[in-house]
């Protein structure tokens, strides 16, 4: 089923080969797939969006990151490990790369939305849906040259967006007072339109310190630090 215009396969071709990774026309399903929005599924009554394929994105997007931290990176503490993986996967992150990129000329949007109204969030999810279609249609080989290209090359060359790191904050603060055994929980909510998200408590030594939503479990928790941190500070 062809979703897209020949016109936004050709830009789609073109985007590919900017990257060195391969193009067959006839390999396009999890690529439409992944820039399918509710909305238009919704509309056209499809089977199918991005939401599955934004699933299986971040988790593969994460072990990409983590195996080049593991294998590139000895001198680095377990913990700053971890402050480099959220920092490459975070929202701002993926949203700016969307940007970047003109997704905005892959992205199937309902009739209620424009190419104006494209917010981060859908950056940041079809982001993450390419990267699950790129591996599912040209493999691990494929996905890993795309994330190198993009996401680490940015980290290696120190131009992510920065972003507050509420988690590594709270944590140091809980230290600081004697405190060590903060568990972040978190619940994934579906709501009435389908739409998933996350909300998370954190708590120190059995004590509720903050919650917070999210759109990734990541935001939701780095969202609970923020939290915590403003009730300690008031």
């Amino acid at each position: 089923m062809q979703i897209w215009t020949n016109k936004q396969i050709e830009l789609f071709e073109l985007f590919l080969k900017k990257y060195n990774l391969p193009f067959d026309k006839d390999k396009l399903e999890y690529f439409q797939e992944a820039f399918v929005h509710s909305s238009f599924a919704y509309q056209n009554q499809l089977n199918f969006n991005y939401e599955k394929l934004e699933f299986y994105g971040d988790s593969l997007l994460e072990t990409v990151v983590s195996t080049y931290l593991f294998n590139k990176c000895h001198d680095l503490a377990e913990g700053d490990m971890t402050k480099a993986r959220i920092k490459m996967v975070q929202k701002d992150t993926l949203a700016e790369l969307g940007k970047e990129l003109k997704f905005e000329n892959f992205i199937i949007l309902g009739s209620s939305f424009n190419e104006n109204t494209i917010s981060d969030n859908i950056y940041e999810d079809t982001i993450e849906a390419f990267c699950a279609a790129l591996y599912l249609t040209f493999g691990p080989e494929a996905l890993t040259s795309f994330i190198y290209q993009t996401i680490i090359y940015k980290y290696e060359n120190n131009l992510l967006p920065c972003k507050e790191d509420y988690k590594t904050q709270f944590q140091e603060k809980m230290q600081r007072n004697g405190k060590h055994d903060i568990r972040y929980l978190t619940k994934e909510i579906i709501d009435n339109n389908n739409v998933r998200s996350f909300i998370t408590k954190v708590t120190c030594d059995s004590i509720l310190y903050g919650e917070g939503l999210g759109n990734k479990k990541h935001e939701a928790e780095n969202n609970a630090a923020k939290n915590a941190l403003d009730k300690c500070a008031a």
